[in-house]
Formats: structure tokens, C-alpha cells, sequence
């Protein structure tokens, strides 16, 4: 025989609840505040109830939530929603927190009160050591683990990206192929792990020259990718010089009686209107760097159509 819980016993059991569960009007009023214990945030937030959205938090996020909670209103339906209290917002909020931020994942249910008003059940779960987990795995799977910068996956992504991106709005995109000259005497000649640490100086010196906004992959062995955002054929080539150039003159010191110094080969595409996929700035940057390969190597290279065909 199921046992009877009084009023009072029901909004105990609500109130015990881990997770914050505010009941919000179609106004964005607090009506009512339960739970939160388990949340981490050192506020209750029962001190909210009677006051609206935007009595309490920064207009973009009461903006935010205020509209998320007409939504699940008009439709009926249930919204999910997640956001995140940066450091600035938590100084705007009533309370401090230890926290630098605040992830926090919600769900939303629509509920029809006795009286006819409706309302919002707002259920907020704090996913700030989730959320920092997920980031942490996420860049893992992202990073070469030799270089430090992204992997071929990731890279290709990014790229997948700013072909999309510019096919919108047609800001002046460049990308760079280079490859390190004669690589493959370096591992005959010094064995795989020194040729490690040549890869790894070659990374370094480039990282150095490059723009913070550029974007810098390795795509394969010795090969490294590079988006440049905001960049014409001219201030391509003289990033891909200044590259070029450091890489000449800064040779890989491996211990006191062990040097090796490296070149590279560029090759230099700019993004087209009919680039619709990745290959066709793959194609074109690696005949470009053929091409500087075939004229000696240490060169850089700009793509033309008289190029097309070429292969390694």
C-alpha cells in the first residue's frame, strides 16, 4: 500500500533535490525556488523569488533564458539548454562564487498550475567539472601529440570551416602547404627519434613567425598545413618568406657535437569561389609545393594553373 506524503512532506522532497529547480511565469518571474544543495555555487538563490530575469542577471543571459522560456511555452514542449556564468557575470550576479565560471545544463517542462497560469518547471544542474572534462578530451583528440599544434582530423575540420565560411562571406583567405627538404635522410642518417626533434624544432621555429590567428596543422610525416585568415596572395608569400627564412637560419642544435640543419618547401593557394571542398586547396598548394621541391627546394612557390597536373 503506497503512503500517503502531506503538502509539506512533498515540497521537502523538492526541496532536497540536488540540482536547482526554479518555477519561472511566461514574465520571467522566480515564483518559487527549490534545492540547489549539490550544485556548488554557495547560493540558494531562494532570494530570487518575486523578482524577474532581469532584476538579477546581466540583460543578455535574462534575454536568453527569457526567451527559452516562452518558447517552452508556446510550443509545449520541453527545451533544453545549456550556458555558461563567465568571471564577469558572476561579479554581476547577488552572490561570489570560487569559481572562475559556471557551466550549467538545464531542462525545461511547460506546467499548468491549478489557477490556469502557466509556468515553466526550470531544472539547472551545475556541468562546470563535465564540461571541463569534455574540453580536456576533446583537445587531446585534437593535438598531435609530437607537435603540440592540431592533428590532421582537426585540421581538416578547421579547413572544412573556412571553405564554408568563405564561400559566405569571401574574405580574403590563403593556405600554405610545407614540407621538410630531404626528411627522410634525416631518419636514415640520425634514426626516427632525432628525426622527432627535428619536427619538433621545425614546428617551434614556424610557431614563432606565425600570426596568432593563423591556423597551423600537421597533416601527414614532415608536412605541416597552414590557414591563413585575412591574408592576399602577396601577405601570404611574404609569411611563407619569413617561414622559409627561419627555418634556413635556425638550425636544429640535437647536443654539442650534433647540428642539423633544415629547409622547407612552401606552397602557396589562395581560396577560390569554386572551392567547394578541401581537395581543391590540397591539390593546388601541394602542386605549388612540388614545384618549389622540382626548382631546388628551400623555396616558396605560388600556385598557378600552369602547375596543375604536377604530382610528388
Amino acid at each position: 500500500m503506497s503512503q500517503a506524503f502531506s503538502s509539506d512532506q512533498y515540497f521537502r522532497i523538492l526541496d532536497s533535490s540536488p540540482d536547482h529547480v526554479f518555477i519561472f511565469n511566461s514574465e520571467g518571474k522566480y515564483v518559487d525556488v527549490f534545492g540547489g544543495h549539490e550544485n556548488g555555487i554557495g547560493f540558494d538563490c531562494k532570494a530570487y523569488v518575486g523578482q524577474s530575469l532581469h532584476d538579477v542577471m546581466p540583460t543578455t543571459l535574462a534575454d536568453l533564458f527569457l526567451k527559452t522560456i516562452q518558447t517552452a511555452l508556446s510550443s509545449q514542449k520541453t527545451q533544453r539548454i545549456s550556458y555558461q556564468f563567465n568571471q564577469q557575470q558572476l561579479q554581476d550576479l547577488p552572490y561570489s562564487s570560487s569559481s572562475p565560471e559556471l557551466w550549467i545544463e538545464s531542462i525545461l517542462k511547460p506546467f499548468t498550475l491549478d489557477s490556469g497560469e502557466q509556468v515553466v518547471i526550470w531544472n539547472a544542474r551545475n556541468i562546470t567539472e563535465k564540461h571541463h572534462l569534455e574540453q580536456k578530451l576533446r583537445q587531446l583528440s585534437e593535438i598531435d601529440t609530437l607537435t603540440g599544434i592540431l592533428n590532421r582530423r582537426a585540421f581538416m575540420n578547421c579547413l572544412s570551416d573556412k571553405v564554408e565560411s568563405f564561400q559566405i562571406f569571401g574574405m580574403n583567405t590563403s593556405f600554405l602547404m610545407l614540407d621538410i627538404d630531404r626528411f627522410k635522410l634525416v631518419n636514415d642518417n640520425f634514426g626516427h627519434v632525432i628525426g622527432d626533434q627535428v619536427i619538433t624544432h621545425v614546428t617551434k621555429t614556424c610557431q614563432e613567425e606565425l600570426r596568432k590567428h593563423d591556423i597551423f596543422g600537421r597533416i601527414g610525416g614532415e608536412e605541416f598545413a597552414i590557414i591563413l585568415h585575412d591574408a592576399d596572395q602577396d601577405q601570404a608569400y611574404e609569411i611563407a618568406e619569413r617561414l622559409r627564412e627561419a627555418v634556413d637560419n635556425n638550425v636544429c642544435i640535437l647536443d654539442e657535437n650534433t647540428q642539423v640543419h633544415t629547409t622547407i618547401s612552401v606552397g602557396i593557394t589562395q581560396f577560390q569561389p569554386t572551392d567547394t571542398d578541401n581537395k581543391f586547396l590540397l591539390t593546388r598548394s601541394d602542386n605549388a609545393m612540388y614545384q618549389s621541391k622540382k626548382q631546388g627546394r628551400n623555396q616558396v612557390t605560388i600556385y598557378d594553373n600552369s602547375m596543375h597536373g604536377n604530382t610528388d
